[in-house]
């Protein structure tokens, strides 16, 4: 699965395993009272199968959605709003201080062209990793495909597709996504940006 090669989710014993218990830990984070800060850190710790910073942890807003957890890797101070849903059937690598907005989903699984290959639920499916740079903001309902790298400090913007990778410091929008802007910090250009 990691290896971006056909696999089978569906009939593969130890997937389907953790994928259960992802999700039975994913029902208990969400429906957390918003003080629980401490359950929830704890819990998400369990799902990522990872040790958080506690000085600068991520803040998820429930409800979030993921398939196995532990191919999510989160860097410091990652806040993602409401109803986020992250398939990570291959690594999900998000760097510090990015932004997201409600309902992002990210897309890593991928399903064959060949309709007699991909076959339904009884064909195979592979998944392509996904990056995102330090200092990004996703905007809300933003899509990003598997294979796609998203560069530092860029902004994608509300409802975008991406399908492709980003360079650092790039404001892009639209279905498909498409670069509109660059400014790197500091620019005049960069102070100018919403």
């Amino acid at each position: 699965m990691l290896a971006g090669r056909l696999y089978f989710s569906i009939k593969d014993k130890q997937l389907a395993s953790e994928w259960n218990h992802c999700q039975t830990l994913l029902k208990q984070y969400n429906d957390c009272d918003g003080e629980e800060t401490d359950k929830k850190f704890a819990l998400l710790e369990q799902i990522l199968q990872a040790k958080l910073d506690p000085k600068s942890p991520p803040l998820i807003q429930p409800p979030f959605r993921c398939e196995y957890g532990y191919n999510i890797r989160l860097g410091r101070g990652v806040y993602m709003n409401f109803g986020c849903t992250f398939l990570d059937c291959n690594v999900i690598e998000i760097g510090d201080d990015v932004l997201f907005g409600p309902n992002v989903q990210i897309y890593p699984p991928q399903h064959p062209i060949d309709p007699l290959v991909r076959n339904g639920l009884r064909g195979p499916e592979y998944a392509l990793p996904v990056r995102i740079g330090n200092n990004c903001w996703i905007g809300g309902a933003a899509i990003i495909m598997g294979g796609v790298t998203v560069g530092e400090g860029c902004i994608i913007g509300a409802g975008a597709v991406v399908t492709r990778d980003i360079p650092p410091w790039c404001v892009a929008v639209g279905s498909p996504a498409r670069v509109v802007k660059q400014a790197k910090p500091g620019d005049k250009t960069a102070k100018e940006l919403p």
